[in-house]
């Protein structure tokens, strides 16, 4: 499939914020990173960011962070 510029555009905006957030969550010191929690920030961002590129047709974005969102889910203990 075709990326369509414009909602390519908007994603691009929006996914800026998102991974800051994401950004602000993996620099958290800790000792290791299984030891961090899961928190609902992250997971709006992944989730967010998952279902934008999904609407932007960018499955090369969308699929890592399906996987990552997954992962974050069953993680924080969701059966998901």
């Amino acid at each position: 499939p075709r990326i369509d510029a414009v909602l390519f555009g908007i994603f691009r905006n929006e996914a800026e914020q998102h991974l800051q957030i994401i950004d602000e969550y993996l620099r958290q010191e800790r000792p290791e990173l299984t030891g961090l929690a899961v928190t609902p920030e992250l997971l709006r961002a992944l989730h967010t960011l998952n279902g934008s590129a999904r609407t932007a047709v960018v499955p090369e974005i969308s699929e890592p962070y399906s996987a990552l969102e997954h992962y974050a889910r069953v993680r924080q203990g969701e059966d998901w």
